[in-house]
């Protein structure tokens, strides 16, 4: 079911959405199914979406992150942790990655990974979250060189927070 709300939600937003509202008034247990049906729509900060899963609010929040110091060659794993703390209480989020990976053609496009969510009772409350991206080359994705801006996304609000620099896997670092 929730593979054919994403594929629904791809060519109409508005209808999976409220298909899935449907269904988490008449049974609210349905809400990890309405989920990962909405997944791709809850990437693209989509406001309905997020208000289906309680993070459909303009959150208050102060962002950091920890990147790797120095180059990293293709090949290698991007490490970052994300601090997110609370500048007003109680705010549910919802807490992704967005790398903006730069293409064979130099421009950036932004792959959104999940980081996951928090409730926050209490403004200066704090969460942690880890993840770790391959930069291998793999089928569906290709790494090229260049500047690859960071950002978190807090409920659809982007924070910039850096950028790595990519290197080929065969050049020194400086």
């Amino acid at each position: 079911m929730a593979n054919h709300i994403g594929d629904i939600g791809k060519d109409e937003a508005e209808r999976a959405v409220s298909i899935c509202a449907g269904w988490l008034r008449e049974r609210p247990d349905r809400a990890p199914l309405v989920r990962h049906g909405l997944r791709d729509l809850i990437k693209k900060a989509h406001p309905g979406a997020l208000a289906l899963i309680d993070g459909g609010e303009v959150p208050a929040v102060r962002v950091s992150a920890r990147l790797p110091a120095g180059l990293l060659k293709i090949g290698d794993k991007l490490r970052v942790e994300v601090t997110v703390v609370a500048e007003a209480p109680a705010q549910s989020l919802v807490v992704d990655l967005v790398v903006f990976f730069i293409k064979a053609r130099g421009k950036a496009a932004a792959k959104v990974f999940k980081l996951g969510g928090a409730a926050l009772s209490a403004t200066g409350e704090q969460a942690t979250f880890h993840k770790t991206v391959s930069l291998a080359q793999h089928s569906t994705r290709t790494h090229h060189p260049g500047r690859h801006e960071i950002a978190v996304q807090v409920n659809g609000v982007r924070y910039p927070v850096g950028a790595v620099e990519l290197i080929e896997p065969g050049r020194q670092q400086d």
